[in-house]
């Protein structure tokens, strides 16, 4: 894949939502897959290269993600 979707309208809709409702709280959010706070990207670019069967399974590796089946590994502590 060339690129990723970091979905900041998400988290800004969140927060306003919340605001609304009167229940923001600052702090850390963290959006990822289950939230649509992030995504692989289809464009102009790769559409053509990407495959139904391609696209597929890529949405069945989303679910297993988000089901807690695959674990991705986290940057910040796989560091040096």
């Amino acid at each position: 894949l060339t690129s990723m979707l970091k979905r900041v309208d998400v988290a800004v809709e969140r927060v306003i939502e919340e605001a609304a409702q009167g229940k923001f709280k600052s702090g850390v959010m963290r959006h990822g897959l289950a939230n649509q706070g992030v995504d692989y990207a289809v464009d102009s670019n790769n559409e053509k290269i990407l495959t139904p069967a391609m696209r597929n399974q890529l949405e069945a590796i989303k679910k297993q993600i988000i089901a807690g089946k695959l674990t991705v590994p986290d940057y910040y502590k796989s560091r040096p």
